[in-house]
């Protein structure tokens, strides 16, 4: 299941009052699953690195911590590093190996087909990992609907079931749509909310980076393994 929370803004000031960076803290969409599946994993390589240093030797020791520091960044990056967190100023979204920030002006819309996308006024397009779209989900969806348009032509009550959606109950979600759907709805919203229908698209401000934190572990692992296999 992937979580949306909601937080107040962060944004920092400087020390006239104005604001230094945007603040991204309204709302936070993570998949709870891949975060704990990111840390269980890199719990096995740990005790899989403490077992090779007291039952191998030195050599096979350094061959397994290589191959967990090329391993750790990507299991970071695919399971605990996606995000998105929107706010009033605008959108960050934090893929595997890229940060993308996007005021709202720089938005054009947000779209869901075989995954999550954010699309820009200059023409790109940014998929949202935390925002995973569930085929599975999409035809519960459809068969909730279908369900709801036969109760209403037979006239009966249909029963309500528990929900796992994190965005059931609140205002604007509807239950008869997937997960991914209505929170890119939410980030419609918010987008339309924040500038209000006056704003003029802009790409000013859109800053996107490399994750070097990931890219550089994994480059040094990757070439201590190619060189400890080697010799």
């Amino acid at each position: 299941m992937t979580s949306s929370s909601s937080t107040g803004s962060t944004g920092r000031t400087d020390r006239d009052g104005t604001p230094s960076r945007p603040a991204y803290a309204d709302r936070v969409y993570r998949s709870v699953p891949a975060f704990v599946c990111g840390v269980a994993l890199l719990l096995l390589a740990a005790v899989m690195l403490v077992d090779a240093l007291f039952n191998s030797e030195l050599h096979l020791w350094l061959t397994v911590l290589a191959g967990v520091v090329t391993a750790a960044p990507l299991i970071v990056a695919f399971t605990m590093r996606p995000v998105v967190r929107a706010g009033g100023e605008g959108l960050l979204v934090r893929n595997p190996f890229r940060t993308i920030e996007l005021p709202w002006r720089a938005v054009s819309d947000f779209a869901a087909g075989y995954s999550s996308e954010v699309r820009t006024v200059d023409g790109k397009k940014y998929q949202l990992w935390s925002i995973p779209v569930s085929m599975r989900a999409r035809r519960r969806a459809s068969s909730r609907q279908r369900k709801a348009a036969m109760s209403d032509l037979s006239g009966r009550t249909p029963v309500d079931r528990p929900s796992r959606d994190p965005l059931a109950g609140q205002p604007g979600h509807d239950p008869n749509r997937s997960w991914a759907d209505n929170a890119l709805d939410e980030l419609r919203s918010l987008r339309e909310r924040a500038l209000g229908g006056e704003a003029e698209p802009s790409a000013d401000g859109k800053r996107v980076r490399w994750s070097w934190p990931i890219y550089v572990p994994f480059a040094v692992g990757a070439v201590a393994l190619v060189v400890l296999n080697i010799v």
